[in-house]
């Protein structure tokens, strides 16, 4: 089945602007990041959003180029390992950031901002890989 062009052009958008948005907090130091609780906001929604935009896009491309249905979001990332669409390390990678997408969702009430502040230092550049490796199909 042929991927939707038009789909994919718009979750892109939406994962870029929200990673640009990420990238502009990420030269803030710790403490002035956990000081300021609408910069907490701000990341953790824009956590959401991209992550979520790199979630469909996969289950877009998983439902037209995978040998089988994910079992979850974070299989979805397998699926496209196995189809050899984006290599192993980046496999895990977002399957982790799945994780915290999943958390900031569902378990917002018990986030601890220290680790998303480490997210937002040490895991943009996965969801850059990501998008990029996509961007090439």
């Amino acid at each position: 089945m042929t991927l939707n062009s038009e789909q994919l052009r718009t979750l892109m958008v939406n994962a870029r602007e929200a990673l640009q948005a990420l990238e502009s907090f990420s030269t803030m130091s710790k403490q002035e990041f956990l000081a300021d609780k609408k910069t907490i906001w701000l990341v953790r929604y824009n956590f959401i959003i991209a992550l979520q935009a790199c979630i469909d896009i996969c289950n877009h491309i998983a439902s037209r180029k995978g040998n089988r249905a994910p079992t979850s979001s974070a299989d979805c990332f397998a699926v496209l390992e196995e189809q050899g669409i984006i290599p192993g390390d980046l496999c895990t990678g977002m399957q982790r950031l799945t994780d915290l997408r999943n958390a900031l969702v569902y378990l917002y009430w018990k986030i601890n901002d220290e680790k998303v502040f480490d997210s937002l230092q040490n895991d943009l550049g996965i969801i850059r890989e990501y998008l990029t490796t996509i961007s090439r199909l």
